[in-house]
């Protein structure tokens, strides 16, 4: 497992332009932030739309500025990249990267 030091998330704003925020120096606390995300994601009778707002929560708080919030990420990301590109912002604290390889794969 490669390990990653940032996170990004690309937000389509009113123009239809693309704005990418970076989080660079992830820390300790970040870490402990996903895995409380993650925890409260997978309880038992947790719904699809309460896991959305778990990850949509955990977002804003991450990138802490003023142009992520919960109505730019909602109206910034479409139907397919709601899901991938909020988990990956998780994924991405807890150090895991998707296009590394794997053991088996060398």
């Amino acid at each position: 497992m490669a390990e990653v030091e940032k996170t990004s998330l690309a937000l389509k704003g009113k123009d239809g332009k693309k704005t990418l925020y970076e989080k660079k120096s992830l820390t300790a606390g970040d870490v402990m932030k996903a895995l409380e995300c993650q925890e409260k994601m997978y309880a038992k009778d947790m719904t699809l739309r309460k896991q959305l707002e778990e990850l949509i929560s955990f977002n804003v708080e991450l990138f802490d500025t003023k142009e992520v919030t919960r109505d730019s990420i909602l109206a910034g990301l479409s139907n397919l990249e709601v899901f991938p590109s909020l988990n990956a912002t998780v994924m991405d604290v807890l150090g895991y990267d998707e296009t590394a390889e794997t053991d088996e794969k060398k």
